[in-house]
């Protein structure tokens, strides 16, 4: 199933890609950086190019936080050596010292933050932004964010607790150093 990773709009599509081709080893062919109409037309140019495994682009969307964006197939965490799109969402963001979201359930704006230090946990985005801007706004965090403290954390109103937080993943920790140092991407270390 493709996916899509969206990183801190101050990192660089660029920056994505050359890790994706520098240190994780994907073929640079299989990576393209650029806007849908340059990708449009490569493909257009050359009838035995292939769709690329990675494609990244900046979202022009106002008030975006995380504009830098990675379209990907499916197969592309395996050709990184990595066992999952988190996995690949931390190293990324380690290699490259950012952030990004990785989408849990679009229908009640929970998605996962995943930071630098390999830590992710689950965040809500501000749905409202997000439907009307198609910009992804951070406006809470599930349970205490250790690298980014200012992020308010989500607390429930009186009564039950909304179905979506029982489907909220568990935070944890992927071993980026393990992954980077053993390269068989599991982090194990």
């Amino acid at each position: 199933m493709a996916f899509d990773i969206y990183f801190d709009s101050r990192t660089t599509p660029s920056a994505i890609g050359g890790c994706l081709s520098r240190e994780l080893g994907v073929d640079e062919s299989a990576v393209f950086v650029g806007t849908g109409d340059e990708l449009s037309a490569a493909l257009d140019a050359d009838a035995d190019v292939e769709y690329p495994y990675a494609w990244l682009y900046t979202s022009d969307a106002p008030g975006e936080e995380f504009g830098c964006v990675l379209q990907a197939r499916a197969e592309l965490p395996d050709l990184a050596g990595v066992v999952d799109v988190t996995t690949l969402a931390a190293v990324l963001c380690h290699r490259v010292g950012t952030r990004a979201l990785v989408e849990v359930d679009a229908n009640v704006d929970l998605w996962l933050l995943v930071t630098a230090d390999g830590w992710y946990g689950p965040v809500l985005v501000d749905g409202e932004a997000f439907g009307e801007e198609d910009a992804l706004v951070i406006s809470a965090a599930v349970r205490p964010v250790p690298s980014e403290p200012n992020i308010p954390v989500y607390v429930a109103g009186g009564g039950e607790a909304p179905g979506w937080l029982a489907k909220a993943p568990a935070p944890g920790r992927v071993d980026v150093e393990g992954i980077l140092g053993n390269g068989d991407g599991d982090g194990a270390g």
